[in-house]
Protein backbone atom coordinates (compact mmCIF):
# COMPACT_ATOMS: atom_id res chain seq x y z
CA UNK A 1 0.00 0.00 0.00
CA UNK A 2 1.23 3.31 -0.98
CA UNK A 3 2.03 6.15 1.81
CA UNK A 4 -0.74 8.73 2.40
CA UNK A 5 -2.21 10.40 -0.60
CA UNK A 6 -3.54 14.41 -0.48
CA UNK A 7 -7.59 14.42 -2.03
CA UNK A 8 -7.94 17.11 -4.48
CA UNK A 9 -11.20 17.94 -2.90
CA UNK A 10 -12.35 18.69 0.54
CA UNK A 11 -15.93 16.81 1.64
CA UNK A 12 -18.15 19.88 2.02
CA UNK A 13 -21.60 20.66 4.24
CA UNK A 14 -23.31 23.16 4.86
CA UNK A 15 -24.54 24.50 8.35
CA UNK A 16 -27.45 23.31 10.11
CA UNK A 17 -27.73 20.74 12.75
CA UNK A 18 -26.21 22.60 15.30
CA UNK A 19 -26.50 21.93 19.31
CA UNK A 20 -26.15 24.55 21.71
CA UNK A 21 -26.57 24.91 25.41
CA UNK A 22 -25.81 27.46 28.03
CA UNK A 23 -22.60 26.20 30.00
CA UNK A 24 -20.99 28.18 32.96
CA UNK A 25 -21.80 31.79 31.29
CA UNK A 26 -20.45 30.25 27.99
CA UNK A 27 -22.58 29.07 25.45
CA UNK A 28 -21.30 25.25 23.91
CA UNK A 29 -22.07 24.91 20.30
CA UNK A 30 -21.60 21.79 18.26
CA UNK A 31 -22.18 19.49 15.62
CA UNK A 32 -21.54 15.85 14.11
CA UNK A 33 -20.63 16.25 10.35
CA UNK A 34 -20.90 13.16 8.69
CA UNK A 35 -18.14 12.75 5.47
CA UNK A 36 -18.78 10.00 3.14
CA UNK A 37 -17.31 8.76 -0.50
CA UNK A 38 -13.66 9.00 1.07
CA UNK A 39 -10.80 7.20 0.07
CA UNK A 40 -8.44 4.50 2.20
CA UNK A 41 -5.60 6.07 3.58
CA UNK A 42 -5.99 9.77 1.74
CA UNK A 43 -5.43 12.85 3.49
CA UNK A 44 -8.36 15.35 3.68
CA UNK A 45 -7.86 19.07 4.13
CA UNK A 46 -10.82 20.36 6.66
CA UNK A 47 -12.16 24.06 6.97
CA UNK A 48 -14.78 25.80 9.21
CA UNK A 49 -16.08 28.58 7.73
CA UNK A 50 -18.63 31.33 8.62
CA UNK A 51 -20.05 32.69 5.69
CA UNK A 52 -16.70 33.57 3.34
CA UNK A 53 -14.50 33.78 6.40
CA UNK A 54 -11.70 30.20 7.37
CA UNK A 55 -11.97 30.28 11.07
CA UNK A 56 -10.44 26.95 11.58
CA UNK A 57 -8.63 24.44 9.87
CA UNK A 58 -7.54 20.63 10.13
CA UNK A 59 -6.94 17.61 8.06
CA UNK A 60 -7.41 14.03 8.24
CA UNK A 61 -6.32 10.69 6.80
CA UNK A 62 -8.57 7.95 6.23
CA UNK A 63 -7.28 4.53 7.70
CA UNK A 64 -5.94 2.13 5.36
CA UNK A 65 -8.22 -1.24 4.54
CA UNK A 66 -5.90 -3.20 5.83
CA UNK A 67 -2.17 -3.48 7.34
CA UNK A 68 0.70 -1.84 4.39
CA UNK A 69 3.22 -4.58 3.55
CA UNK A 70 6.63 -4.18 5.10
CA UNK A 71 8.21 -1.73 2.40
CA UNK A 72 5.33 0.09 2.81
CA UNK A 73 4.66 2.97 5.17
CA UNK A 74 3.95 1.98 8.11
CA UNK A 75 0.77 2.11 10.08
CA UNK A 76 1.30 3.99 13.22
CA UNK A 77 -0.63 5.00 16.81
CA UNK A 78 0.86 7.87 18.86
CA UNK A 79 -0.45 7.81 22.55
CA UNK A 80 -0.77 10.54 24.85
CA UNK A 81 -2.22 10.93 28.18
CA UNK A 82 -2.69 13.80 30.76
CA UNK A 83 -2.19 17.24 28.73
CA UNK A 84 -2.94 20.58 31.56
CA UNK A 85 -3.08 23.62 28.65
CA UNK A 86 -2.02 26.53 31.14
CA UNK A 87 1.65 23.89 31.09
CA UNK A 88 2.44 24.44 27.45
CA UNK A 89 2.28 27.62 26.69
CA UNK A 90 5.40 27.32 24.38
CA UNK A 91 2.70 24.90 22.18
CA UNK A 92 5.69 22.31 22.58
CA UNK A 93 3.35 19.45 22.50
CA UNK A 94 1.77 20.83 18.99
CA UNK A 95 5.04 21.76 17.72
CA UNK A 96 6.97 18.58 18.35
CA UNK A 97 4.30 16.19 16.81
CA UNK A 98 4.61 18.47 13.37
CA UNK A 99 8.25 18.17 13.45
CA UNK A 100 8.28 14.13 13.27
CA UNK A 101 10.35 13.00 10.50
CA UNK A 102 7.99 12.14 6.94
CA UNK A 103 6.36 8.92 7.38
CA UNK A 104 6.51 8.99 11.35
CA UNK A 105 3.26 10.90 11.49
CA UNK A 106 0.50 8.51 12.69
CA UNK A 107 -2.27 6.82 11.09
CA UNK A 108 -4.23 8.04 14.23
CA UNK A 109 -4.03 9.29 17.67
CA UNK A 110 -5.14 8.44 21.07
CA UNK A 111 -4.91 10.94 23.60
CA UNK A 112 -6.31 8.08 26.39
CA UNK A 113 -7.05 10.94 29.29
CA UNK A 114 -6.91 14.16 30.20
CA UNK A 115 -7.63 15.09 26.72
CA UNK A 116 -10.77 17.18 26.10
CA UNK A 117 -10.71 18.63 30.55
CA UNK A 118 -7.57 19.34 31.87
CA UNK A 119 -7.43 19.55 35.23
CA UNK A 120 -6.51 21.97 38.15
CA UNK A 121 -3.82 21.47 40.62
CA UNK A 122 -5.35 19.35 43.81
CA UNK A 123 -5.36 22.54 45.96
CA UNK A 124 -7.91 24.79 43.26
CA UNK A 125 -10.51 22.27 44.93
CA UNK A 126 -9.72 22.94 48.36
CA UNK A 127 -13.33 24.88 48.79
CA UNK A 128 -16.65 24.27 47.17
CA UNK A 129 -17.81 25.69 44.15
CA UNK A 130 -21.04 26.37 42.49
CA UNK A 131 -22.17 24.19 39.65
CA UNK A 132 -22.26 27.18 37.25
CA UNK A 133 -18.48 28.02 38.41
CA UNK A 134 -17.31 24.43 38.10
CA UNK A 135 -18.88 24.55 34.45
CA UNK A 136 -16.90 27.93 33.44
CA UNK A 137 -13.58 26.72 34.72
CA UNK A 138 -14.18 23.08 32.63
CA UNK A 139 -14.68 25.24 29.60
CA UNK A 140 -11.62 27.97 29.84
CA UNK A 141 -9.28 25.11 30.77
CA UNK A 142 -10.73 22.87 27.81
CA UNK A 143 -10.13 26.10 25.41
CA UNK A 144 -6.71 26.26 24.67
CA UNK A 145 -4.35 29.54 25.09
CA UNK A 146 -2.74 31.75 22.17
CA UNK A 147 -2.52 31.34 18.95
CA UNK A 148 -5.18 28.91 17.02
CA UNK A 149 -2.24 26.43 16.21
CA UNK A 150 -0.47 26.33 19.61
CA UNK A 151 0.14 23.33 21.77
CA UNK A 152 -3.14 20.80 21.70
CA UNK A 153 -4.81 22.37 19.50
CA UNK A 154 -2.30 22.20 16.75
CA UNK A 155 -1.71 18.42 17.80
CA UNK A 156 -5.44 17.28 17.38
CA UNK A 157 -6.04 19.62 14.32
CA UNK A 158 -3.90 17.15 12.22
CA UNK A 159 -5.43 13.63 11.85
CA UNK A 160 -7.84 11.63 13.23
CA UNK A 161 -8.03 10.87 17.50
CA UNK A 162 -10.43 8.87 19.72
CA UNK A 163 -10.73 9.48 22.69
CA UNK A 164 -11.75 7.73 26.33
CA UNK A 165 -12.12 9.93 29.18
CA UNK A 166 -10.87 9.23 32.65
CA UNK A 167 -10.24 11.12 36.06
CA UNK A 168 -9.27 14.56 34.48
CA UNK A 169 -12.50 14.73 32.62
CA UNK A 170 -13.92 13.77 35.92
CA UNK A 171 -11.93 13.20 39.44
CA UNK A 172 -9.80 10.88 41.18
CA UNK A 173 -11.99 7.80 42.38
CA UNK A 174 -15.14 9.14 40.45
CA UNK A 175 -17.83 8.61 41.37
CA UNK A 176 -16.71 8.39 44.74
CA UNK A 177 -15.60 10.87 47.12
CA UNK A 178 -12.11 11.95 46.53
CA UNK A 179 -10.63 13.38 49.94
CA UNK A 180 -8.68 16.42 48.38
CA UNK A 181 -11.69 18.17 46.03
CA UNK A 182 -14.57 19.49 48.39
CA UNK A 183 -17.23 19.44 45.92
CA UNK A 184 -17.23 15.71 45.81
CA UNK A 185 -17.85 14.97 49.52
CA UNK A 186 -21.75 15.42 48.70
CA UNK A 187 -23.91 13.73 46.57
CA UNK A 188 -25.29 17.01 44.90
CA UNK A 189 -21.89 18.01 44.33
CA UNK A 190 -20.26 14.67 42.52
CA UNK A 191 -23.18 15.04 40.23
CA UNK A 192 -22.79 18.16 39.49
CA UNK A 193 -19.37 17.83 38.32
CA UNK A 194 -20.56 14.61 36.98
CA UNK A 195 -23.10 16.01 34.76
CA UNK A 196 -21.17 18.33 33.29
CA UNK A 197 -18.10 16.69 32.26
CA UNK A 198 -20.31 14.01 30.89
CA UNK A 199 -21.78 16.79 28.62
CA UNK A 200 -18.63 18.13 27.69
CA UNK A 201 -17.16 14.25 26.74
CA UNK A 202 -20.19 13.70 24.77
CA UNK A 203 -20.08 16.93 22.72
CA UNK A 204 -16.20 17.00 21.91
CA UNK A 205 -14.72 13.33 22.85
CA UNK A 206 -16.37 10.42 22.37
CA UNK A 207 -20.53 9.15 22.03
CA UNK A 208 -19.62 5.76 22.26
CA UNK A 209 -17.86 3.72 25.45
CA UNK A 210 -16.70 1.26 23.57
CA UNK A 211 -15.13 1.25 19.82
CA UNK A 212 -13.63 -1.07 17.96
CA UNK A 213 -11.41 0.02 14.92
CA UNK A 214 -10.49 -2.43 11.97
CA UNK A 215 -7.48 -2.35 10.38
CA UNK A 216 -7.21 -6.35 9.27
CA UNK A 217 -5.58 -8.37 10.84
CA UNK A 218 -5.09 -5.57 13.27
CA UNK A 219 -8.23 -5.04 15.77
CA UNK A 220 -8.33 -2.57 18.17
CA UNK A 221 -10.65 -1.88 20.93
CA UNK A 222 -11.13 0.95 23.01
CA UNK A 223 -12.67 1.15 26.21
CA UNK A 224 -13.76 3.63 29.05
CA UNK A 225 -13.41 2.55 32.00
CA UNK A 226 -14.66 5.74 34.12
CA UNK A 227 -18.31 7.45 32.24
CA UNK A 228 -20.11 4.87 33.55
CA UNK A 229 -17.83 3.47 36.68
CA UNK A 230 -19.66 2.51 40.10
CA UNK A 231 -18.11 1.63 43.41
CA UNK A 232 -17.67 -1.72 42.67
CA UNK A 233 -17.78 -1.83 38.86
CA UNK A 234 -15.30 -0.41 36.00
CA UNK A 235 -18.13 -0.33 33.15
CA UNK A 236 -21.72 -1.64 31.93
CA UNK A 237 -22.19 -5.33 32.07
CA UNK A 238 -23.00 -4.66 28.42
CA UNK A 239 -19.44 -3.11 28.10
CA UNK A 240 -17.53 -5.48 29.31
CA UNK A 241 -19.49 -8.42 27.85
CA UNK A 242 -17.95 -6.63 24.58
CA UNK A 243 -14.64 -6.35 25.64
CA UNK A 244 -14.52 -9.84 26.12
CA UNK A 245 -16.20 -10.67 23.18
CA UNK A 246 -13.80 -9.05 21.38
CA UNK A 247 -10.41 -10.66 23.52
CA UNK A 248 -12.17 -13.97 22.78
CA UNK A 249 -12.85 -13.69 19.04
CA UNK A 250 -9.01 -11.78 18.24
CA UNK A 251 -7.88 -14.03 14.96
CA UNK A 252 -4.80 -11.93 15.03
CA UNK A 253 -2.59 -9.46 17.44
CA UNK A 254 -5.27 -6.92 19.14
CA UNK A 255 -4.77 -3.17 20.53
CA UNK A 256 -6.57 -2.60 23.70
CA UNK A 257 -6.70 1.46 25.23
CA UNK A 258 -7.54 1.87 28.45
CA UNK A 259 -7.47 4.75 30.99
CA UNK A 260 -5.45 2.98 33.55
CA UNK A 261 -2.90 0.40 33.86
CA UNK A 262 -3.73 -3.39 33.84
CA UNK A 263 -0.10 -4.75 35.15
CA UNK A 264 -1.95 -3.40 38.74
CA UNK A 265 -2.16 -3.72 42.17
CA UNK A 266 -4.48 -3.40 44.36
CA UNK A 267 -4.55 -0.27 46.57
CA UNK A 268 -6.78 -0.99 49.21
CA UNK A 269 -7.48 1.94 51.78
CA UNK A 270 -4.50 4.35 50.02
CA UNK A 271 -6.80 4.19 47.36
CA UNK A 272 -9.24 6.61 49.15
CA UNK A 273 -6.73 9.29 49.25
CA UNK A 274 -5.44 8.78 45.90
CA UNK A 275 -7.29 6.88 43.29
CA UNK A 276 -8.38 3.56 42.78
CA UNK A 277 -7.07 1.39 40.05
CA UNK A 278 -8.08 -1.04 38.17
CA UNK A 279 -8.03 -4.01 40.57
CA UNK A 280 -9.47 -2.68 43.29
CA UNK A 281 -12.90 -3.26 41.43
CA UNK A 282 -14.88 -6.66 41.17
CA UNK A 283 -14.93 -6.60 37.09
CA UNK A 284 -11.40 -6.30 37.19
CA UNK A 285 -11.22 -10.08 38.09
CA UNK A 286 -13.41 -10.96 34.77
CA UNK A 287 -11.26 -9.07 32.21
CA UNK A 288 -8.05 -10.84 33.91
CA UNK A 289 -8.98 -14.19 33.18
CA UNK A 290 -10.44 -13.29 29.68
CA UNK A 291 -7.21 -11.74 28.91
CA UNK A 292 -5.30 -14.98 30.58
CA UNK A 293 -7.16 -17.17 27.98
CA UNK A 294 -6.26 -14.87 24.95
CA UNK A 295 -4.59 -16.75 21.95
CA UNK A 296 -3.01 -13.81 20.20
CA UNK A 297 -1.02 -11.43 21.82
CA UNK A 298 -2.51 -7.62 22.75
CA UNK A 299 -0.85 -4.18 23.42
CA UNK A 300 -2.40 -2.24 26.13
CA UNK A 301 -1.85 1.23 25.49
CA UNK A 302 -2.79 3.53 28.96
CA UNK A 303 -1.84 6.33 30.83
CA UNK A 304 -2.82 7.62 34.49
CA UNK A 305 0.46 7.28 36.59
CA UNK A 306 2.47 10.20 35.24
CA UNK A 307 5.55 8.06 34.11
CA UNK A 308 5.77 6.00 30.78
CA UNK A 309 6.59 2.34 31.22
CA UNK A 310 7.13 -0.74 29.14
CA UNK A 311 6.10 -4.42 30.78
CA UNK A 312 5.21 -7.56 29.54
CA UNK A 313 4.52 -11.16 29.83
CA UNK A 314 3.81 -14.61 28.54
CA UNK A 315 0.25 -15.81 28.72
CA UNK A 316 -0.66 -19.16 28.77
CA UNK A 317 -1.25 -19.62 25.40
CA UNK A 318 2.22 -18.31 24.20
CA UNK A 319 0.65 -15.01 23.08
CA UNK A 320 2.06 -11.89 25.19
CA UNK A 321 0.57 -9.37 27.21
CA UNK A 322 2.41 -6.09 26.22
CA UNK A 323 1.52 -3.14 28.39
CA UNK A 324 2.36 0.86 27.22
CA UNK A 325 1.99 3.55 29.25
CA UNK A 326 2.42 7.00 28.19
CA UNK A 327 1.93 9.49 30.46
CA UNK A 328 2.43 13.14 30.81
CA UNK A 329 2.05 15.19 27.58
CA UNK A 330 2.00 18.17 29.97
CA UNK A 331 2.04 17.83 33.68
CA UNK A 332 -1.07 19.51 35.71
CA UNK A 333 1.42 20.43 38.70
CA UNK A 334 5.11 19.38 39.61
CA UNK A 335 3.45 18.37 42.76
CA UNK A 336 1.74 15.72 40.58
CA UNK A 337 4.34 14.54 38.91
CA UNK A 338 5.07 10.33 39.51
CA UNK A 339 8.03 8.62 40.72
CA UNK A 340 8.53 5.74 37.72
CA UNK A 341 8.08 2.43 38.53
CA UNK A 342 8.48 -1.16 37.78
CA UNK A 343 5.47 -3.14 37.20
CA UNK A 344 4.16 -5.89 39.57
CA UNK A 345 6.48 -8.70 39.62
CA UNK A 346 3.37 -10.97 38.17
CA UNK A 347 0.21 -10.60 36.29
CA UNK A 348 -1.84 -11.04 38.51
CA UNK A 349 -0.56 -9.76 41.39
CA UNK A 350 -3.40 -11.78 43.81
CA UNK A 351 -5.34 -14.90 43.35
CA UNK A 352 -7.85 -14.72 40.90
CA UNK A 353 -10.07 -17.77 40.11
CA UNK A 354 -9.25 -19.35 36.95
CA UNK A 355 -6.22 -17.13 36.02
CA UNK A 356 -2.41 -18.35 36.84
CA UNK A 357 -0.16 -16.01 37.95
CA UNK A 358 2.54 -14.77 35.06
CA UNK A 359 6.23 -13.18 35.49
CA UNK A 360 6.08 -9.79 34.47
CA UNK A 361 9.31 -8.08 32.60
CA UNK A 362 9.60 -4.46 33.26
CA UNK A 363 12.36 -3.00 30.22
CA UNK A 364 13.88 -0.44 32.70
CA UNK A 365 15.81 0.99 29.65
CA UNK A 366 12.03 2.55 28.01
CA UNK A 367 10.81 4.73 31.21
CA UNK A 368 10.31 8.76 31.74
CA UNK A 369 8.84 10.33 34.74
CA UNK A 370 8.14 13.60 33.02
CA UNK A 371 6.89 14.82 30.66
CA UNK A 372 7.15 12.68 27.40
CA UNK A 373 8.39 15.40 24.78
CA UNK A 374 11.02 16.63 26.70
CA UNK A 375 12.30 14.09 28.53
CA UNK A 376 11.68 10.80 26.88
CA UNK A 377 15.08 8.10 27.62
CA UNK A 378 15.29 6.75 24.08
CA UNK A 379 16.89 3.08 24.67
CA UNK A 380 20.53 2.54 23.85
CA UNK A 381 21.68 2.44 20.25
CA UNK A 382 20.43 -0.69 18.29
CA UNK A 383 17.69 -1.65 20.27
CA UNK A 384 14.49 -1.89 20.37
CA UNK A 385 11.24 -2.63 22.37
CA UNK A 386 10.09 -5.93 22.72
CA UNK A 387 6.79 -5.40 21.03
Amino acid sequence: MASSRTAPEPQRSTAGGWTEWPFGGHTIRHRLVPLSGLQPRTRYPLQLRAGDTVVARGAVTTLPTRLPDAADTPFTILLGSCFCRRMDEAGTVGNTYFKLPPGARPDLKIPVRRSGLSRFPWYSFGRPHETATLQRLFVETTSPPGPQDGGFRKLLQDGGSYFISDDHEFWNNAPSRCAFAIDTWTEGGRDAWRDAARQLVLAFQNRATTTQIAVPPLSVFLADTRFNRDATHLMTGLDLQNLVAWIDGLTAPGVLVVGQPIFDVRHGFSGNFVDWGFADYAQYRELVQALARASHSIVALTGDVHFGRLAHCALPSGAELIEVISSPLALVDKSAEGTWAVAPETFLSFDVPGAVKRPVTTEVSWQTSTTIFSRWRSPPAGTRPST
